[in-house]
Order: structure tokens, then sequence, then C-alpha cells
């Protein structure tokens, strides 16, 4: 009797495995646990997950499927609206995100749940940040904030009360950053991190974290680099945050080089194109990297990691990407030095990309951060090519920006080139003053050559004093 082979059925894992992978980062894994998984806590848990793993439209659909019927008591419609009120935000359908949040109102803050009430305010805030309704973000954060537990709250809820007044104060945080108050936006973000812990949800600590460590990139803030040096010594982060990890091993290369540390700084660069998930973040690990090694006279390392990075840039559909184009530009930047021509195909190539392919709640559609940047690259790549009075105005324009909003040694990267050329006091005073203060880096070494001349030379043709 020949011998039959059975294909076992894999074993059914526990609902609260599902939660578990959910709280862990892991939202591909909560999917996949929860198949099989039928009721009311699965489909808001699955459509809670699609959020997290770009599949809007599978959570509106399990949202959907869910049968009245479950939706036994006041608190569970609630639910249902809000976790549907925040997808439709999520993919811009703001009038029916509106219209659903409009009706849980009702039933969360009538729940005798403080959690949810949380929750539902959160979402509020962040459909009017959305919508570019920024009083009323803040607003709906306030109300989160002062949400407290009653005497009568009922049982426990899905999201923790403390989880959505962290968001409520990250959310605060956001607001400020859309009225360019970027410090402030940074003293939000430590309070929110002090607020939340990794185990309640790792996904939003990871997030907290990275909205931070911009801040310690760009602001060049070295306690809370210390602190995303501890965090990332310890931490055990799931395949699935990389965008998280990435731009805090960014932010730590940055602090490190800006202390002259450029072992550290090489090695945290390494870390980040390890955790780079995307052909873009890995175009801005290599401009990173080469931009440092270009610095310290490393050409033909720079060189080499500009071919690789220009090779892949070639196979990227930049249309369908998000806020990481932004390589696109800083590649030519950075190629600028060795191959003008090149450069300016590759920011031609930029400027052509339309529309923002952004959720609403990111700052790059409202952000002149994003402005400055551009016209770094700009400058860079026109001054290769010959146009330099042209490129002394994009780097005017961006020194102005980066020097308003207060991110002093990025004011001092557009003033060096227009220190270099124009030798005016103003942008060598400041890359003096920002060198001074980090006599180790590659910004104190181009100071150094720097000298000043009473009248700024190409004044005529500029005329710059009038921008």
């Amino acid at each position: 009797m020949a011998s039959q082979v059975l294909q076992l059925q894999p074993r059914q894992q526990p609902f609260e495995a599902a939660v578990g992978a959910y709280r862990g980062a892991r939202p591909s894994d909560c999917l996949s646990i929860l198949h099989g998984h039928t009721g009311l806590k699965a489909d808001l848990l699955r459509a809670r997950a699609s959020l997290r793993v770009d599949r809007a439209q599978f959570g509106l659909e399990c949202l959907a499927a869910i049968d009245d019927a479950l939706l036994w008591s006041s608190r569970a419609r609630a639910e249902v609206l809000v976790i549907r009120g925040a997808i439709q935000t999520r993919i811009r359908n703001f009038d029916e995100a509106r219209a659903t949040l409009d009706d849980a109102r009702v039933l969360a803050l009538g729940s005798a749940c403080a959690a949810l009430e949380a929750e539902y305010h959160y979402y509020d805030a962040l459909w009017s940040f959305g919508t570019s309704r920024f009083d009323a973000a803040d607003s709906a954060a306030r109300a989160g904030l002062e949400v407290v537990l009653g005497f009568h709250d009922v049982g426990e809820y899905f999201v923790p009360l403390q989880n959505s007044r962290a968001r409520a104060l990250q959310m605060r945080g956001l607001v400020a950053a859309a009225h360019e108050q970027y410090y402030e936006q940074a003293s939000f973000m430590r309070a929110a991190i002090a607020e939340l812990t990794g185990e309640s949800d790792l996904w939003v600590f990871a997030w907290f974290l990275m909205n931070l460590a911009f801040h310690v990139r760009d602001f060049d803030l070295v306690d809370d680099a210390a602190m995303l040096r501890r965090e990332m010594e310890r931490a055990k982060w799931p395949d699935e945050l990389a965008p998280m990890k990435f731009e805090i091993r960014r932010a730590l290369g940055w602090s490190s080089a800006l202390r002259g540390d450029h072992l550290n700084a090489f090695r945290e660069f390494r870390a980040m194109a390890q955790c780079a998930d995307t052909p873009a973040r890995k175009i801005l690990a290599s401009v990173d990297r080469s931009y440092l090694a270009r610095e310290l006279g490393e050409n033909h390392s720079a060189q080499e990691e500009l071919e690789h990075a220009a090779k892949l840039a070639s196979t990227v559909d930049w249309k369908s990407v998000g806020e990481e184009r932004i390589g696109l530009a800083q590649l030519a930047q950075e190629i600028a030095t060795f191959d003008p021509r090149h450069a300016a195909i590759l920011f031609a190539r930029y400027q052509e990309l339309k529309g923002r392919l952004l959720p609403p709640n990111m700052l790059n559609n409202v952000d002149r951060r994003v402005l400055a940047f551009e016209l770094l690259a700009e400058g860079t790549v026109l001054r290769a090519n010959g146009s330099t009075p042209a490129a002394m105005q994009r780097f005017v324009r961006a020194y102005e920006i980066w020097n308003t909003l207060g991110y002093k040694w990025r004011a001092a990267q557009a003033a060096l080139p227009l220190a270099e050329v124009l030798q005016e006091a103003r942008f060598v005073e400041h890359v003096r003053r920002e060198a001074a203060s980090r006599p180790a880096s590659w910004l104190a070494r181009r100071a150094e050559k720097l000298t000043t001349l009473d009248e700024p030379k190409y004044e005529a043709d500029l005329r710059l004093r009038s921008l």
C-alpha cells in the first residue's frame, strides 16, 4: 500500500499574537496572523494594521465587512467610525472623512471611555492638519490632552490613553512646525517620547524618535543625539521600521560629522545604508557618504559612491516616489563637482516631477525647508556649469531661508559658496561663527580658507544686496 503524504495545515495563531505583532511594529505579520480570525476585534485590527502597510483601501473593506449586529454598543460603533475616518483622511477623502468623524464625535464623547475619546480627538486633529486648518488641529490636540480617566470609565480600550496623549503632543509639534516654530516642535517631540514607551506601541515610538532625529541633524542637538544613540544601542527593531532606523542613523552620522568624529560618522552612514529599504533611500545614503568623503578630500571614494547612486537613479520611477524624491536633487548637487553636464540633466529631471505623493500629516506639503534644499542643489549645479550669477542668487535664497528658520549650520552650507565667490563679510562671518563651534568638522576646514573683501565681487552683475 502506497504511503500517502498529508499536507498539514498551519495552526492558527491566537488573536493575542496578532495584537503583539501590531504593537511590536510588525503590521504585515499582524495581518498574516489575523488570517482566519473573524469578528469585530479582528476586523478593527486589520483596519488599523492596513494604515501601517499603505493598504488603506483594504482597511476600508475590512470595516465595510463588519456586521452591524456586532455593534451592540455606542463604544463599538464609535471605534469603527473613528478608524474609518482616519483611513478616509489618509487617502484624502476629506469630505467623507469629516462626515464620518462628525458621526463618531457624539458616540465617542458619550462613550464613558477616555481612551476612545482621546483617540477621536487625535484623528480629528489629523483631519484638520491635512486640510491646512492648523489652529483647529491644535485645538483638537489640546482637547485630547485634556481628557482624563473618569470614575465611570468603562473597561480597557485597544489604544491606551497615554498613546493618544503622546500623539496629541506630536500633533501639536506638527502645528508648531507648520508655523515654522521648529524648536517648539522639538520640545513637543521630547514630551511625546517621554509620554510613550516602546512596549505600548513600538511603531509610534520609533516614529517619534525619527521625527526628533530630523531636529538632531539640522539643529545639531548634541544631547538629543546621545539619547537617540542609546535607544539604537538597545533597540531590536523589526525590518518594517527600516525607514525610522534610516533617518535616525542618518542624524547620528551628521551629528558625528559635525563633531569631527569622522570614523563614527562613516560608521553611522554605513548603518544607514543597511537600513535603506528603497532605491531612493539608497541614493540618499550614497549622497551623504559622498558629501563627507569629498569634503575630507577623499574624491575617489566620493566618485565611487556617486557612480553607484547614478546607476541606481536611472532605474527609479521618480514619479512614484514621495518625500525621498529630494534625493534626486541632492544627487545632482553632488555629481556637479565631478560631472556638471550630467548634474544638470539630473536636476532637470527632478524639476519635471509634479505633485506631492504624501500623506496629509507630512510637513513636506507646507515646508519651506524643502525649497532651501532645492535651491542649494540648483545653485551648486548652476555654478558647476558656469552660471555663477544665477547660482549666487539661489544660494542667497537658501541661506536666507535656513538662517531665518534658525538652522545655522545649514545656513552655513549655503553661505560657503557665497563666501568663497563674493567674499562678502556677512557670509564669511556666518561660516566662521558656525565653524568655531565645530572646530574639528569639515566646515572648519573650509572656513580656514576664506578671506573677506570690503566690496563683494560681481556686485554689478548680481545686485545681491537688493535680493
